[in-house]
């Protein structure tokens, strides 16, 4: 009966709703099929009736459904939808029947409800059998609207074609999700059938043109049936941007594999935008055709002229989608060219990465090892964002598909060697892209909002020959948008400070030689200016430049100077800001110590000899240079702020300064002195620190500088546009600064009181070095761009699939904030919390493993079948490390058993995807202390999420569980979990995974 009223066949389902009358069981779905028969009828009053009962039915399982979570209720808020929808459609027949038609009714309720009905869809994500059902009823109304009105086209032209004109949009609405679920062949049945009428607006008509043509363009076996469709179209009924994108889908049609009529499609475009100048995917369609072949043949006779084609359309397709609706001429702005002419901004770079200061031609070989080495893996970044981009453009072919995995092993490629990185890499052209690129940018014809995303990509290109196209960008941004940038470029300045100051001395140094060169070889020429050594000299000095270091630091500056003297109140309130939260909120020594101990503690359980055998000669180093750092007077800061200074450094430097008597002689019980050191200290802090620390004690400064115009660090991330109106700005700093303790390191998390009335907190991170730093943002950054591939995914996005990606701002080179909620913990905490309860050491599993595989002359025993460390893992799994110790943490942390439900689903798939994440892009070394979840959420976090490198230097994936799929983990899933939630996530991440 479900199918009967789709089918139409209703003399059928009323005989069978009549023989079932009394045996069918009272549900939603009963009264949704009575209802469908009533209304057919025209029973009003027996329709109101079921629709009333359905009602009920939805409401009583609403109540039943849990308070927490939205995706039970979803279902039901679809079913609430065709309840109100089968109500107005009772109204429409009321109005339309019952009343006598006259030219002079309005019939206006008919027509709000038809409007409504436009306004009121489903998400785009939504089932394709909820939309379904939705406008097939819709559709049954619109033909009782079009009967009803048939005969009134005379007398009443406005209401005749009232009917016609919804059933049109519905139609193509219809067809256009059928397309985005990956249902061309829907999309082309439902437009070609579910109309049924040869009346239809221009308007309507153009968009069923279009929709027919991107389904054909799905569907490789028929391109020449999708061709022969838009050429037999009249395009004498429509306006001059509707034929201009009419040609620009017969070129891509030509342009495709099965077709590979280049020349016919160029010619195709060119007619498109001799149609309409301002048409912004054809701009973007003739640049991708131009890149395509220049791709093709990059060392062809024509390839410079065809990458500068490919630059300018790139740059005009941007500049039309992203300008204002009054200078583009456009009613609307087109969200799709929007979008695709962004994601189109990674390949302008990666091409400008090629670039030199003359504009020359630039020609990368094989055995150019240093060129590779510092232009290939910083263009590589470009090329993978690009591949990802190109992707996500929503291009109409499916051989988009393509570039996802290109772009993912370029960048797996580009982690390796920089010989490997050499092979990978082609003749380029470069100069003309940062000419067209210079003259966008010094026309202001691009907004700058376009390059919130890329401002670590032009930082880095400060250090390259293209310094010269990206500082006009830069000196932009810090015009208009002061911080998005201000907190990168600080950064940028301050860790190139002392390497260009060294680089400097050097250049000076260097240049004082050759100069002193020139004088000796003219004093020994006798004043002869064209000897031999005199030139040679002169050669030499006019080859010498400031170093790249030097060059990026100087062009740093200029762009902050830039930004100071448009905005110096704002920049010297940011630099107040930056100072105090940089210096004022760092760990104390004592803490700094507790680190620097565990630190050492690790180190030894990974030496790979035995408890028994001597400490090693650069063990012994390390702890002579610890107590050096640590006690190298009376006067330390940590003599002053500890409670028993005296003690404490006499106790540490007897236990563990190798100058001393009292060093241990063994691997062993230096480990065992480095645990008792690391307990001593953890109980000192956890009795002398508080939770909390009083912001007007830590800093009072801060608490009394003005933040009005200060916004919330890292809301440019996104790279979506920023206007005053949508702008979040900072209003205060809470009282409260908590101490995070995780993993013997200390943290100071800032509540950030913000505009909007949300509380952000941040953690302030120290101890980061550069590399980190600049790893964790470029992983978030990748990361924002594969979540945009899965929001434009339905599948995904009705999972609720996203990978997390918290803001992370630097504020110095080695200090960071990082968003984190207070409900985050890592997942090493639960096995600690476990230890803690039963009295047991959490270093017992390595020391257990270290033991049994140790031999009695201190090395590890040989193990060529690993029995040994086979039979020592089963032997820690049964008796120190259990399978239910995460479960047990979560089942005590959670409220309610609808928490436990919510957590569990949430967090199943995060550890889904960031097992694809790992996979794609070679990522192994995850410790349980550096895995980071919410509690409150499920959502997921790591840290340090680097590849790692063999002794060869490549990178290679050592993880020794696939997919971090552990036994702890695995039993809080439960079999069904891990069967369901990790392997049926496969549709979800199609978009991402399975190109």
């Amino acid at each position: 009966m479900d199918c009967l009223w789709r089918l139409h066949d209703w003399e059928t389902l009323s005989a069978m709703l009549a023989q079932s009358q009394g045996q069918m069981e009272p549900a939603v779905s009963s009264c949704l099929l009575s209802a469908y028969a009533a209304l057919r009828e025209v029973n009003q009053e027996a329709a109101n009736t079921h629709i009333d009962k359905g009602f009920q039915y939805a409401l009583a399982k609403w109540w039943q459904l849990p308070d927490t979570g939205s995706a039970p209720q979803l279902a039901l808020l679809q079913v609430f939808q065709q309840l109100v929808e089968l109500r107005e459609s009772g109204r429409v027949l009321t109005d339309v029947m019952n009343q006598q038609q006259r030219s002079d009714q309005q019939y206006s309720d008919t027509k709000d409800i038809l409007e409504t009905w436009r306004l009121r869809t489903p998400n785009e994500w939504d089932g394709l059998v909820h939309w379904q059902d939705v406008l097939l009823w819709r559709n049954h109304i619109y033909n009782v609207v079009i009967g009803a009105f048939n005969s009134m086209q005379e007398i009443a032209p406005h209401l005749h074609q009232m009917g016609y004109r919804d059933k049109a949009w519905s139609v193509n609405k219809l067809g256009h999700i059928a397309y985005k679920h990956g249902c061309p062949d829907v999309c082309i049945t439902v437009i070609n059938n579910m109309y049924g009428y040869n009346a239809m607006e221009v308007q309507e008509a153009f968009v069923k043109i279009k929709e027919q043509a991107r389904a054909y363009l799905a569907l490789p076996l028929d391109l020449r049936a999708g061709l022969n469709m838009l050429n037999t179209t009249n395009l004498d009924y429509f306006a001059a941007h509707h034929q201009a994108e009419i040609f620009r889908l017969k070129a891509l049609f030509m342009a495709e594999p099965g077709m590979n009529d280049l020349d016919g499609a160029s010619s195709a475009l060119s007619t498109a935008l001799c149609l309409w100048r301002q048409c912004p995917d054809a701009w973007l369609s003739w640049g991708q055709l131009c890149d395509a072949r220049y791709e093709a043949d990059p060392a062809g006779p024509a390839s410079q002229q065809l990458l500068q084609y490919a630059a300018h359309c790139y740059v005009q397709g941007i500049k039309l989608s992203t300008a204002p609706l009054a200078a583009s001429g456009m009613k609307a702005r087109n969200e799709e060219a929007l979008q695709a002419s962004i994601d189109l901004l990674p390949r302008l770079l990666h091409l400008l990465s090629f670039d030199d200061r003359d504009g020359a031609l630039l020609w990368w070989h094989k055995d150019s090892m240093l060129q590779t080495s510092t232009a290939g893996c910083a263009g590589a970044l470009h090329t993978s964002a690009w591949c990802v981009a190109k992707r996500s453009a929503a291009l109409p072919h499916t051989a988009a598909y393509s570039y996802l995995p290109s772009g993912l092993q370029l960048y797996r490629n580009c982690c390796d060697t920089p010989a490997r990185c050499a092979a990978l890499l082609t003749p380029c052209v470069a100069g003309v892209v940062g000419e067209e690129l210079a003259r966008a940018v010094e026309e202001r014809s691009l907004p700058p909002w376009v390059w919130f995303m890329w401002i670590p990509q032009l930082l880095t290109s400060l250090t390259r020959p293209e310094t010269h196209r990206v500082k006009p960008i830069l000196k932009q941004l810090a015009e208009l948008h002061p911080q998005s940038i201000y907190y990168s470029l600080r950064t940028f300045v301050l860790g190139l400070r002392e390497a260009a100051q060294r680089a400097l001395q050097e250049y000076s140094k260097h240049r004082a030689g050759l100069e002193a060169a020139i004088s000796a070889a003219l004093a020994a020429a006798a004043g002869d200016e064209q000897s031999e050594s005199v030139r040679n000299a002169r050669a030499m000095l006019a080859a010498l430049s400031p170093s790249a270091d030097t060059t990026a630091f100087d062009g740093g500056k200029e762009v902050m100077e830039r930004l100071r003297s448009q905005h110096p109140v704002l920049g010297s309130t940011m630099e107040g800001l930056l100072a105090e939260v940089g210096s004022k909120f760092v760990p104390r020594p004592l803490e700094r110590l507790l680190a620097v101990v565990t630190a050492l503690l690790h180190r030894c359980y990974k030496l790979p000899v035995a408890n028994s055998s001597a400490v090693p000669d650069h063990m012994r180093r390390e702890m002579a240079g610890v107590c050096r750092a640590c006690f190298a007077s009376d006067t330390s800061k940590l003599q002053a702020r500890n409670m028993q200074p005296v003690e404490l450094r006499e106790g540490f430097l007897h236990d563990l300064n190798p100058e001393s008597p009292g060093f241990p002689h063994t691997l062993g019980e230096l480990a065992e002195r480095l645990k008792a050191w690391r307990n001593r200290l953890t109980t000192e802090l956890e009795a002398a620190m508080p939770h909390s620390l009083r912001l007007e004690e830590e800093c009072r400064a801060l608490q009394d500088i003005q933040l009005s115009e200060v916004e919330l660090p890292g809301q440019y991330l996104s790279g979506h546009e920023v206007t005053p109106d949508t702008s979040i700005y900072l209003e205060a700093i809470s009282s409260n600064v908590a101490i995070v303790r995780r993993s013997a390191s200390s943290f100071r998390r800032l509540s950030l009181i913000c505009s909007d009335g949300i509380t952000r907190h941040m953690l302030v991170q120290t101890g980061q070095n550069s590399t980190q730093g600049a790893a964790d943002e470029r992983m978030m950054q990748l990361l924002r761009l594969l979540n945009r591939l899965l929001e434009r995914s339905p599948e995904s996005r009705r999972r609720l699939l996203a990978w997390h990606t918290p803001i992370i701002v630097p504020v110095w080179p080695q200090v960071r904030l990082f968003e984190e909620e207070p409900s985050y913990c890592s997942y090493g905490e639960a096995y600690d919390i476990n230890c803690a309860r039963f009295g047991r050491e959490p270093d017992m599993p390595i020391a257990h493993f270290k033991k049994r595989l140790a031999a009695p002359d201190g090395n590890y025993d040989k193990d060529p079948d690993g029995s040994l460390r086979l039979g020592a893992f089963n032997e820690i799994c049964d008796k120190v490390v259990s399978e239910n110790i995460f479960s047990q943490y979560v089942y005590k942390t959670l409220p309610t058993c609808n928490h436990l439900w919510l957590f569990k689903k949430h967090f199943c798939s995060q550890m889904a995807l960031s097992g694809l994440l790992c996979y794609m892009l070679l990522l192994s070394g995850r410790s349980p202390s550096k895995i980071l979840f919410a509690k409150d959420s499920g959502r997921l976090f790591q840290l340090d999420l680097l590849p790692l490198y063999n002794d060869k230097g490549m990178v290679e994936r050592i993880e020794v569980v696939p997919y971090r799929l552990t036994r702890n983990l695995a039993t809080f899933f439960t079999a069904f979990g891990v069967e369901v939630g990790l392997l049926l996530l496969g549709p979800g991440v199609s978009a991402v995974g399975c190109c």
